[in-house]
């Protein structure tokens, strides 16, 4: 089918383009970024020395909640990479 434009008829093309312009927004209201301000960052709790105490729950409960994650998960990352807080971050990913 062909849509021909004249004088008579200029809408066709204007309602084709608002159509199209307003797909195109649902389509990006769709695929839109999720913000990532609640995401970790490593600098956002500043430690990149130093060690965690295992032996201190209030510390194990303070990086793990640092870290997001469990604090069994925590002290599963320190046995198998040790008490510093770059190996740590190193094995987290973080």
């Amino acid at each position: 089918m062909e849509i021909s434009i004249t004088k008579s008829n200029p809408g066709n093309l204007a309602g084709r383009s608002d159509k199209l312009a307003v797909h195109r927004k649902e389509e990006m209201d769709r695929n839109a970024l999720e913000s990532d301000e609640d995401t970790l960052e490593a600098e956002s709790f500043g430690a990149t020395t130093g060690i965690i105490n295992a032996d201190d729950p209030d510390e194990l409960d303070q990086w793990a909640r640092k870290f997001q994650i469990s604090v069994q998960d925590l002290k599963a990352a320190i046995v198998l990479h040790g008490h510093k807080i770059p190996d740590v971050k190193k094995y987290l990913s973080i």
